[in-house]
């Protein structure tokens, strides 16, 4: 099941929504991972690869309405998910994606920290997940960055979503979350056999990811919406 690509005003609007720009914000990068031999290409991967091309052609050609600069990297892929990133990445023209590593030319390349340190707003749709190191990375240069690992065509309905009622919903569970001192589920077997887990939830508290980042230093998934807690297990 496919959705229809967003559009240049749903692109302008999902990034208001998103990470509230201020006039701070001047320049917004978006970055793909490449393939190579040991992790080769795939039909997904390719597609998303065009689909942030997509979005980086439309961004730009709407720069005054979106009233930020867009930049699109490519980089070698990470190996394996939320790996560190490699040292450099590649600026390109959304009409000339490399389609793996070794159309990356060496003497274009780009330090990822100069990269992190000149952009203050990350999307990341990447075939491997660069949440991890990029929330490392977001803490040193200020930055708030959106991960999108493995996003495909038919996610994007989620992307069109009212993030200011998923933020109220999602705080209001970590609300119920945080004053709960036990969870039980009740589980049915065959229509007869019931049986009970009861999760020990003292002593923690909840985590809300609402897929707004609008707090510099950030960087999560998109799209999120949920509230979970830990269960205490003892010392």
């Amino acid at each position: 099941m496919t959705s229809a690509p967003l559009q240049a005003a749903e692109l302008i609007a999902l990034i208001r929504r998103v990470f509230a720009p201020t006039p701070d914000d001047s320049r917004i990068a978006i970055l793909v991972d490449v393939p190579d031999a040991a992790l080769p290409d795939n039909p997904d991967w390719a597609t998303r690869r065009a689909m942030a091309a997509d979005w980086a052609a439309q961004l730009q050609a709407n720069r005054d309405a979106l009233g930020l600069d867009v930049d699109l990297y490519a980089y070698r892929n990470a190996g394996t998910n939320n790996a560190d990133l490699p040292a450099t990445m590649q600026r390109c023209a959304p009409d000339a994606m490399p389609t793996d590593t070794a159309a990356l030319d060496p003497a274009a390349a780009v330090a990822v920290a100069e990269v992190a340190a000149t952009h203050s707003i990350l999307i990341a749709p990447t075939e491997l997940s660069a949440t991890a190191p990029l929330k490392l990375l977001a803490r040193t240069h200020g930055f708030r960055a959106a991960t999108m690992p493995g996003f495909s065509a038919s996610m994007i309905p989620a992307l069109r979503l009212d993030y200011g009622e998923v933020r109220r919903r999602v705080r209001a569970l970590k609300s119920l979350v945080d004053r709960a001192d036990r969870a039980e589920l009740t589980f049915v077997v065959d229509g007869r056999d019931t049986h009970t887990l009861t999760l020990d939830l003292r002593h923690r508290t909840g985590h809300a990811s609402d897929g707004v980042l609008d707090t510099p230093g950030t960087a999560g998934n998109v799209p999120s919406g949920e509230a979970y807690i830990v269960p205490y297990e003892g010392e």
